[in-house]
């Protein structure tokens, strides 16, 4: 993990957070940039083949999880 502001990360890396991002067999890499979310889906499979209907459907699933998991002071204070 990393970030200019810690405070962020430790206010976005709660329990809840780290358990969402642990559901996939292979941890993603998520950015959060400008109020933006990268998810790149952390297996070198993804860059060498296509991901089909299922790939992309778990994706977008993991990633709505991972939204739906930022913290709510988080979220207001980054969007506003």
């Amino acid at each position: 993990v990393s970030s200019s502001d810690t405070r962020f990360a430790y206010d976005l890396l709660d329990p809840r957070m780290i358990e969402c991002l642990r559901r996939k067999p292979t941890v993603p890499s998520v950015e959060f940039v400008d109020g933006d979310i990268f998810y790149y889906p952390g297996n070198a499979e993804f860059v060498q083949e296509p991901w089909g209907e299922a790939g992309f459907d778990a994706a977008i699933e993991h990633l709505l999880a991972i939204y739906d998991a930022i913290p709510a002071h988080l979220a207001r204070a980054h969007t506003a």
